[in-house]
């Protein structure tokens, strides 16, 4: 799960495109594309697909996400040797505002 401003880890495949979508909304932007990842965004379904560059298993990557519906967040991105799985981020559903 995922709450606005706040921030999260991910594992995505190295050398396959991972896709990656927030429940109930649509990714808008992506911010902080350096170059070593390669990105799609699926403007229909507001999912994005993201492919690391090669070699770059021991770095991580941060990126922040925006929504159609006003969600920012932070994506600290783990490049590893596996397969490439969906990810599929839930924004909490926040009760009582925190100050």
């Amino acid at each position: 799960s995922i709450k606005d401003h706040g921030s999260s880890e991910v594992s995505v495949s190295s050398t396959e495109h991972t896709r990656i979508s927030v429940e109930n909304d649509r990714i808008a932007q992506l911010f902080g594309m350096d170059g070593r990842l390669a990105f799609e965004l699926d403007e229909m379904n507001g999912q994005v697909f993201i492919t690391p560059t090669p070699g770059i298993e021991s770095q991580s990557l941060l990126i922040t996400l925006t929504t159609e519906k006003g969600l920012t967040h932070d994506l600290r991105i783990k490049p590893t040797k596996r397969a490439a799985e969906a990810i599929l981020l839930r924004p909490r559903t926040q009760g009582v505002q925190e100050r």
